[in-house]
């Protein structure tokens, strides 16, 4: 289940964001992360509903009967032209880029405009290694994803996801920490939203900063509280300023930092890295829990969040409504002398 759901999340955000034009590139990748994080909510409902009455194990019938869809509905999916094309497989990427500009042309009534070249002759079709990731041009986009998703991780895995077992340790009953959480939760959806709305007017760095200090703010004040209204509140800022960042830079930002042909190698690579400290949080998050209570690891959260901040201030690069191709000028400029002269036409109307 794990491995099914590490694979899942890189190949869905890095698909969508392949698929769509940087005009509505972050409108259908914070999309997805809306309804992709609106299930922290509904998952906490059902859990309230169900779990009390009927057990935990209902819980996985109900992922696991929702996961059969996805596998059904996933067999149409087109595969990525941009990932086809940067593998010389430029016929079967002409294919499925004509059938997505024929389905546009049937649905407007009229015909597209030529596509503006944003690439040169020579830059697409060239095999992307793992160690580019590691190279002078790249190593700052690696290290910066690898620190968002280290820090997203770790909140999600290490803070929101024992919001129950903290409370009960505290006293409450199950039934009432789920009430609590349930309410809480819906910070999740929320937060998706207001990711959603701002990603292309304020951009991705600013709106990653600053829902990063508010997360950091929340996350020192929550600990101090004791009346019920004001800790839901405080968890609720909390939690919404987790997946505005969880939207923001989760689903657009780190996808859009590499080029293509390395953006899955790049994205699964950051990703994988967080996936070890989903392996190592709980570990020490009840290690913290058990030497200072949520104080110690709230501040072990709030810690890794100012490094993310720090990091995308000194590293980061601004990547709204900017064409993938033009994110990729470093590996271009090898694949210039790497690759052989081809065809641009397909990447090129994606980009567009």
């Amino acid at each position: 289940m794990g491995i099914g759901l590490g694979a899942e999340i890189v190949v869905g955000y890095v698909t969508i964001s392949e698929l769509t034009p940087p005009a509505s590139r972050s409108r259908w990748g914070a999309a997805l992360a809306t309804v992709t994080n609106s299930a922290l909510f509904f998952a906490a409902l059902a859990g309230r509903l169900i779990i009390p009455s009927y057990g935990w194990r209902w819980m996985f019938v109900i992922v696991g009967v929702g996961a059969l869809i996805v596998w059904y509905l996933r067999k149409r999916m087109p595969e990525s032209p941009r990932w086809l094309e940067a593998n010389g497989r430029t016929d079967e990427a002409e294919r499925v880029i004509s059938e997505i500009e024929a389905e546009v042309e049937r649905s407007t009534g009229r015909k597209l405009p030529a596509a503006a070249n944003v690439l040169e002759p020579g830059s697409v079709n060239a095999v992307g290694r793992l160690s580019d990731l590691f190279s002078r041009d790249m190593i700052a986009r690696t290290i910066t994803g690898s620190v968002i998703l280290i820090a997203l991780n770790t909140a999600i895995y290490g803070f929101l996801a024992f919001l129950p077992s903290f409370m009960v340790r505290q006293g409450l009953t199950i039934t009432t920490s789920l009430n609590y959480v349930t309410l809480m939760s819906l910070g999740g959806p929320a937060g998706a939203l207001l990711g959603m709305a701002l990603a292309d007017k304020v951009g991705r760095k600013p709106c990653i900063v600053f829902f990063s200090l508010v997360a950091i703010a929340s996350g020192a004040i929550y600990p101090q509280l004791s009346d019920p209204t004001f800790v839901m509140l405080t968890g609720f800022i909390l939690v919404s300023a987790i997946y505005v960042l969880v939207v923001v830079a989760w689903g657009m930002y780190v996808p859009e930092l590499f080029p293509t042909t390395i953006r899955m190698r790049g994205a699964g690579f950051c990703n994988t890295l967080g996936r070890f400290m989903t392996i190592l949080t709980p570990q020490i998050t009840t290690m913290l829990f058990g030497l200072a209570g949520v104080i110690a690891v709230l501040g072990y959260v709030v810690g890794l969040l100012l490094l993310q901040v720090i990091v995308v201030l000194l590293f980061g690069i601004e990547t709204k409504q900017i064409p993938l191709e033009t994110l990729s000028e470093a590996m271009i400029a090898r694949t210039k002398t790497d690759a052989t002269a081809s065809s641009v036409g397909t990447e090129t109307r994606v980009a567009s």
